[in-house]
């Protein structure tokens, strides 16, 4: 049986146009990618282009893994950080831009209903690096909006295409859990942690 929100139904449909950008073309990258299509919303005339540029010297996550098996070292790109990512936006917003964990749904809700777009991390898979040992794909997509009679939101996803997704299947998307507590140890310390949102606040 799906979850239903109650609070949702007085609630009003809301659906922001997010301009475009370029699609994303490296894996590590939805962050910025995302960052520029919330920055456009805001008027910047930013790039998907510019901002993955300018998003390498800020890498939290090491740029270079050890593989076990071989001892031989790989260049890795594991994806931006949620604090890098408020850093890359603040560039152009200064301290409106927020960054908050653990969030539940009514806190993304209120958001949507002032007409704030946020990006939010979300779980889209799982990779498996060994028979015992996993790891969540974690994306970077920006929320849209919001349709409470049918219990559906809407984001924006890097290759530029509107996705709509019943708002009980997003919860566990957005609230991922990490099975691995080593893992999540090393995630937790990066601030990769369920229900994180980044948005502009009002001036």
């Amino acid at each position: 049986m799906a979850t239903v929100f109650p609070f949702l139904w007085t609630s009003p449909v809301i659906q922001l146009t997010i301009p475009p950008v370029e699609q994303q073309t490296e894996y590590w990258s939805c962050g910025p990618n995302a960052a520029a299509r919330l920055l456009r919303f805001y008027g910047h005339p930013v790039t998907y282009s510019q901002l993955k540029a300018a998003v390498v010297p800020l890498f939290a996550v090491p740029p270079r893994l050890r593989n076990p098996l071989t001892n031989e070292w790989a260049a890795v790109r594991t994806g931006v950080p949620p604090r890098q990512l408020q850093q890359l936006l603040s560039r152009w917003e200064g301290d409106r831009i927020r960054l908050s964990h653990r969030n539940d749904f009514s806190q993304l809700q209120a958001l949507l209903n002032r007409r704030t777009p946020a990006i939010a991390l979300i779980r889209v898979g799982t990779l498996r690096l060994s028979t015992t040992y996993q790891s969540p794909l974690l994306h970077w997509v920006v929320v849209s909006g919001i349709d409470p009679q049918n219990q559906q939101i809407t984001y924006v996803d890097t290759d530029g295409q509107s996705r709509t997704t019943a708002i009980a299947a997003f919860q566990q998307q957005w609230h991922f859990q990490v099975e691995h507590p080593l893992l999540r140890t090393v995630l937790t310390t990066q601030q990769v942690i369920p229900g994180t949102l980044i948005w502009r606040d009002r001036p």
